[in-house]
C-alpha cells in the first residue's frame, strides 16, 4: 500500500446513516450521508482528481440461488465464527438499504472508475474475527481506534 493510493469505505444506511470513509496513507476522512447519490458526490470530491484503488462496501456483491439465499462463503463463516452467527444471516432477512443500496452504490463506483477493485466487508464480522470479542454498536469509535492501530502497525 503506498502513501498516496485512496482506499473508500461504504457502511450503507439510511438517512444520515450512510457512512463514508477515505484513507490515504494515514490519513482518514469519514462522513454520514443518507443516499447512495451523496456518497458518490462524497467520493468523487474527497478523491478531487485521484483515483480510488479499491473500495470496501458493507453489502452483498454476490447471490446464490440457493435455500433462503444462503451463499456458501456465509455458512463457512458462520461455522468459523460460532460467536459472531447473529451478525451471519440469509441475505433473504437483509435489510434494503445494505442489500439494495450497497449494490447501487457498488454500480455507481465502478461507473464512476472502471478499474476500482470492489470488496464485499462484514464489519461486525471482522472485529470479531480481529479482536476476538464481539462487536457492540456503542463501541464502534474503541472498534475504529483498535482497528486504525492494528492497520498502522500491519503496514511498517
Amino acid at each position: 500500500m503506498n502513501d498516496d493510493q485512496i482506499y473508500l469505505g461504504f457502511d450503507p444506511g439510511g438517512e444520515r446513516g450512510f457512512g463514508v470513509a477515505l484513507i490515504v496513507g494515514a490519513e482518514v476522512r469519514a462522513a454520514t450521508v443518507s443516499t447512495v447519490a451523496e456518497a458518490v458526490v462524497w467520493a468523487v470530491r474527497e478523491c478531487s482528481s485521484q483515483i480510488p484503488v479499491a473500495a470496501g462496501v458493507d453489502t452483498l456483491l454476490c447471490w446464490s440461488d440457493g435455500p433462503a439465499g444462503w451463499r456458501p462463503a456465509d455458512r463457512v463463516l458462520r461455522a468459523s465464527y460460532p460467536a459472531a452467527q447473529a451478525s451471519i444471516i440469509s441475505p433473504n432477512y437483509l435489510s434494503g438499504s445494505m442489500s439494495i443500496g450497497g449494490m447501487a452504490l457498488a454500480l455507481r463506483l465502478r461507473e464512476r472508475w472502471r478499474n476500482i477493485v470492489l470488496n464485499e466487508t462484514h464489519p461486525k464480522l471482522l472485529v470479531t474475527a480481529l479482536g476476538g470479542s464481539r462487536y457492540k454498536d456503542d463501541a464502534a469509535d474503541a472498534a475504529i481506534e483498535w482497528f486504525a492501530k492494528h492497520s498502522s502497525r500491519a503496514r511498517h
